[in-house]
């Protein structure tokens, strides 16, 4: 029993045309970052992954630059550090729950947890009244 092609004038119950046309829509993208996507896609992955990385390695010559700070309103460079390690501690911990709840399917929030004590302690041993002799140890054991 062989199958055949279904007839124009025939039904296509069952086939899922959308599915089929995905190709045709992701190559149709038009605009600037349509254009920029293809020309991403068309380079080979090796090009891709050092492109990344050379990005990565100027951004903080050109973040650091006193020429970017004056055009952004920013007086100091602490300003971009402090935001840039909250910001990154939060990613950190997004991912972390999107994993946990996500792709696992549990609701284990004790990474949270250990999170939340490491920045009360890190706040404890930052502080004045403690001596950088106090907080060797406890830096040691952790």
């Amino acid at each position: 029993m062989s199958e055949q092609e279904p007839k124009a004038t025939e039904s296509r119950i069952g086939t899922d045309e959308w599915v089929a046309q995905v190709g045709g829509r992701v190559r149709g993208r038009t605009g600037l970052w349509g254009k920029l996507a293809d020309r991403w896609e068309g380079l080979p992955l090796g090009w891709r992954y050092g492109l990344v990385i050379l990005l990565f390695l100027l951004i903080p010559p050109i973040t650091g630059s006193q020429l970017v700070l004056n055009a952004l309103g920013i007086s100091d460079n602490a300003f971009i550090l402090r935001t840039g390690v909250r910001f990154l501690t939060f990613a950190m911990l997004a991912i972390g729950l999107n994993v946990v709840v996500g792709y696992a399917g549990l609701l284990d929030l004790g990474y949270i947890a250990f999170m939340g004590i490491a920045g009360y302690l890190y706040a404890y041993l930052s502080s004045e009244f403690i001596q950088i002799a106090g907080v060797i140890p406890y830096g040691l054991a952790v």
